[in-house]
């Protein structure tokens, strides 16, 4: 019997469902006649409303219907009471005496919802995007009022059976019984009746983020948590017996009542002093003139914030702080008014999340000739406005580190400035002359002014991973080549993080300053780029080896003060030495190495392609398997050595020269070089500079770089100071010894460059030692051993 009258129910509510008619207003006029609705007739409890915009209803009798919904610019207006069934949703207006019950009532952005008496019930959500003025709420099941929206309640608020959420404007003049408050960062819930209480009651919760004004609150000694990360002001007495109040915010009421030590604690204190404003966290106080962050009396409470404490600036009514140092630490920071100034230079690093309700305005990050502001953060999307200082009168590859950026940022009036694209599939440079376009934040751009200035860019930051998609499309010469941005408000470092792994390993950045004009590199262990550093607002060039998605790591973010890439500075190499090529007014490099994990291919993070600076400027490369490499990698160096054909294109007829730098990197090695066009062989390791003249017509493949390694025990030179020489003359090898060292006996070795023993001979006592070998025009290493000491040399025999 049950089951069929259970299946009757379900029968009877489906019969309703299908048998629900939408009455859609016909045109203005009374509820209650026919003619001003489409259906000829008045809606009934079981049909759908629909009130449609320019269109004024009266409601003239009380009525009950399903749901209920008031367009946009759609007006509902009567003393009378109604119900629904289900749902109202206001996009319009509406002003009515009572709305009996419904299941859920929603005012839109734009609407506006008055009842004059009171709502009787919603069983379950009210929620208020817009404005909302009712006399009373007696039951309810969760409130909420969106940023931006305001409810006024002007009498009671009776029954919230789960919870009161405030994000924007909540007035009430009394709140007799609710489980859960959270008043959110940027909402402010007043109780107006100053002798009315508010109690959280039992298991009840109170999070304050915003602002709550009380006359009177009760903790309820079973009440489960109250959080203040905002403001609580009670005007009058706080009555608190047994829970720890929380939280980074400020509270203070005329008395404080029943404190009686932890857990019944304020931010800690067991027992408040009436009248007193407490904080729970470091708060910048009001009224300042001075403006320096680490200055401990400008804080409430007298701690600077740091990696432990949090910061708040709220409240602000005189000077705002400026953060001019570095190592500076926060665990969370909140900006409610006023602002925060990181200067060029400066650094912040907050261990939790930044939130600014300011806008941009409330967090800035200044820039200029010496470098930029800085700041780390591990969550949060604030507001800000990042500079990028630039310098005139050359290229700059520059990015974003906001998600606003336009074009209209890098246009100045009166400033000429020039804003260009770079295209994978056709390696073409392409000049942005929309002045309002958007423009992606991981990208980059290159960029020239006329005059030095400051470029603002206002937006969110970020503090996740960004994952831009690298083409590739293009030709074989320029394939995958892709121009991309630092998204972050910091440094990053390219050999820190988990970056995209579809690319060759190297960053290259455009530097006007370096090699008359010339991309710096790094590949995880050499190159010109310092240490790897890529500042914030720097766009750096990237090669593909697929398309598809590429991740530049938060983790990578990094304080450094290396400035915006326009003045040379050299790095410390790893296995690799530098070859320098100056003439013209121009340079150009070239890395050649031998690390560890080095091979005859090429080694991601450890080759990398040549990327031409410019078509005016003299190039030199390494050739390996028909790709032209700026660093290269080899097998680790052998006694069996390396020749590294090196290639030399762009030249104009003039004077040269090559130098060689970072030879202790390869110790023991020696290195030297063959001009194949005039026959010179050159010794770098006697000289780290060769000057030659070139022309356009030489072969590319003019030079080749002999690297040898340390033989048999050569390059532990155990010096015998001044008492030996050793040279060469034609094929005789000479070896002098003057003072005690001349009548120490001993053995000579001879080896060849590859490593090879090509003769030996014992030393007994004398001045003089003399040794012909058979080699032609190339040079030997020389080895002396006296006394358990060393003595190597290197001689040229012709």
């Amino acid at each position: 019997m049950k089951k069929f009258t259970v299946l009757l129910l379900m029968l009877f509510a489906l019969s309703s469902f299908l048998n629900a008619t939408t009455f859609t207003s016909a045109g203005s006029g009374d509820w209650s006649d026919g003619t001003t609705w489409d259906q000829g007739s008045v809606p009934g409890s079981n049909d759908d409303v629909v009130i449609l915009p320019g269109h004024t209803i009266a409601l003239d009798q009380d009525d009950k219907v399903r749901n209920l919904t008031i367009q946009s610019g759609g007006e509902l207006i009567g003393n009378k009471k109604i119900e629904l069934k289900d749902d109202l949703l206001v996009y319009g207006y509406m002003e009515v005496k009572e709305i009996i019950k419904a299941d859920n009532i929603e005012v839109a952005v734009g609407g506006t919802l008055k009842v004059t008496d009171k709502i009787a019930e919603i069983k379950d959500d009210l929620v208020v995007y817009g404005y909302m003025e009712v006399g009373k709420i007696e039951k309810v099941d969760n409130i909420n009022v969106a940023a931006g929206a305001t409810l006024k309640v002007t009498d009671k608020l009776e029954e919230v059976k789960n919870t009161l959420t405030v994000s924007g404007l909540m007035e009430v003049k009394e709140i007799a019984d609710v489980k859960h408050i959270d008043v959110k960062l940027g909402g402010t819930l007043t109780i107006t009746d100053a002798g009315k209480e508010l109690e959280i009651q039992k298991n009840g919760t109170l999070n304050v983020s915003g602002t709550l004004n009380v006359g009177k609150l009760k903790i309820n000694d079973k009440a489960t948590s109250v959080t203040i990360d905002g403001t609580l002001t009670v005007s009058d007495k706080l009555t608190n017996k047994k829970v720890s109040i929380t939280g980074l915010g400020e509270v203070s009421a005329n008395e404080y009542k029943d404190f009686n030590g932890n857990p019944g604690s304020l931010f800690g204190d067991g027992n408040p002093t009436n009248g007193v404003t407490y904080y729970g966290a470091p708060h910048w106080k009001e009224g300042l003139s001075s403006t320096d962050w680490n200055l401990s009396a400008n804080w409430e409470t007298g701690n600077v914030p740091s990696a432990t404490i949090s910061a708040v600036i709220r409240n602000t009514t005189g000077s705002s702080p400026i953060i001019s140092t570095t190592g500076n630490n926060a665990k969370s920071l909140i900006i409610e008014s006023g602002s925060l100034t990181i200067e060029a230079g400066a650094e912040l690093t907050v261990a939790e999340d930044v939130i600014n309700t300011v806008g941009n305005a409330g967090l800035i990050i200044q820039s200029d000739n010496t470098g930029s502001g800085s700041l780390i953060f591990a969550s949060g999307t604030p507001a800000a406005t990042v500079q990028c200082y630039v310098d005139a009168g050359a290229w700059h590859q520059v990015s974003s580190a906001t998600d606003a950026t336009n074009t209209s940022d890098f246009y100045e009036t009166g400033n000429d400035s020039w804003l260009v694209n770079h295209t994978e599939s056709t390696n073409a440079w392409t000049y942005i002359i929309n002045t309002d376009s958007a423009l992606s934040q991981n990208q980059g751009f290159d960029y020239w002014v006329t005059t030095a200035r400051t470029v603002a860019f206002t937006g969110n930051l970020t503090a996740t991973d960004q994952s831009p998609s690298l083409a590739y499309s293009g030709s074989a010469s320029t394939q995958g080549w892709n121009l991309l941005g630092n998204p972050f408000s910091s440094a990053i470092d390219w050999d820190a993080g988990s970056w995209g792994t579809n690319i060759s390993g190297t960053v290259y950045i455009w530097d006007a300053a370096f090699n008359g004009g010339d991309y710096r590199t790094w590949n995880g262990a050499t190159g010109d780029l310092t240490d790897g550093i890529i500042p914030s607002g720097q766009g750096f060039f990237v090669q593909a080896t697929s398309a598809g998605s590429f991740t530049i790591p938060e983790a990578a973010r990094i304080h450094s003060a290396q400035s915006f890439y326009k003045s040379a500075n050299d790095s410390e190499p790893t296995q690799y030495v530098r070859i320098q090529l100056d003439g013209n007014g121009y340079g150009n490099t070239v890395y050649v190495g031998f690390p560890e994990n080095g091979t005859d291919g090429f080694d991601y993070k450890g080759d990398a392609t040549k990327l031409y600076s410019s078509t005016e400027s003299p190039q030199i490369f390494v050739v390996e398997n028909e790709k032209e490499l700026c660093i290269n990698a080899n097998a680790p160096l052998t006694v069996n050595g390396k020749t590294v054909p090196l290639y030399l294109v762009q030249v104009i007829e003039g004077d040269y020269t090559l130098t060689i730098s970072d030879l202790e990197q390869l110790p023991g090695a020696a290195v030297l070089l063959e001009d194949l066009k005039t026959g010179v062989t050159h010794d770098f390791n006697q000289s780290a500079q060769y000057s030659f003249t070139a022309s356009p017509d030489d072969n590319p493949a003019r030079f080749n770089l002999h690297f040898t390694g340390t033989p048999n025990g050569i390059g532990d030179d155990y010096e015998m100071g001044s008492g030996i020489n050793i040279y060469a003359s034609q094929k005789t090898i000479y070896i002098r010894s003057t003072d005690e060292v001349a009548n120490q006996p001993g053995m000579v070795y001879v080896y060849d460059l590859m490593g090879r023993m090509i003769a030996q001979k014992d030393l007994q006592k004398g001045e003089l030692i003399q040794l012909t070998v058979n080699l032609n025009n190339s040079y030997a290493i020389v080895k002396v051993v006296k006394e358990g000491k060393i003595k190597t040399g290197k001689v040229f025999i012709k």
